[in-house]
């Protein structure tokens, strides 16, 4: 099973970006060969889809500090509530970017260190990190009409093509389902019980 965050990032959460995608189909076709007017798509789907990972990541914290408070609370709801309340507190996901270091301020406050665990998991993560940073880097310099850090990011190998924002599609989905499971792991590693989802 898995988390109410992960089950609408594969549906809803895909679906908008399969719209997105479709757009850049019916605009620039789907055969080989260059794309002249697809550009504005490319940004639009590399904002499109770093929003769309923030806000399941956003759903993943929030459903785990809610499972998270009511085990440890134990039946006190009050203690339930203060206790998500404070897992939630100053949470970077409110007010920044998905960068690496936001998601590991926030879900290291279940007790444990998201990147070197999702390593462990599979030592690919380790470029799925990178990548997830680039698209940052790559949303924001859209986003701030940054056009030298566009050129960084295209001599770094992460041109706004449909070819970059597919690899970073695929590797966002790998990493929201490990993160599903590395949170559900921990919840039951520091509290205990059945898996949470």
């Amino acid at each position: 099973m898995a988390s109410g965050a992960y089950q609408a990032w594969t549906t809803y959460r895909e679906h908008r970006i399969a719209e997105l995608l479709d757009a850049h189909a019916e605009m620039g076709g789907t055969g080989r060969g260059r794309r002249w007017r697809t550009g504005q798509v490319n940004w639009a789907l590399t904002v499109r889809l770093t929003g769309e990972f923030q806000g399941f990541s956003r759903d993943l914290h929030d459903e785990a500090s809610d499972v998270y408070s009511s085990r440890v609370a134990s039946g006190n709801p009050a203690l339930g509530a203060m206790l998500a309340s404070l897992l939630k507190s100053d949470r970077q996901l409110d007010k920044r970017n998905p960068t690496p270091e936001a998601l590991a301020y926030d879900f290291d406050r279940f007790g444990f260190e998201l990147w070197p665990t999702l390593r462990a998991m599979d030592a690919t993560n380790e470029g799925r990190e990178r990548k997830l940073k680039a698209l940052v880097e790559a949303r924001n310099a859209i986003s701030h009409d940054d056009t030298a850090k566009l050129a960084r990011l295209k001599q770094d190998g992460y041109p706004i093509t449909l070819t970059t924002i597919r690899s970073w599609r695929s590797s966002l989905g790998e990493l929201a389902r490990q993160m599903d499971r590395a949170v559900a792991a921990q919840i039951v590693a520091v509290v205990g019980g059945v898996s949470p989802w």
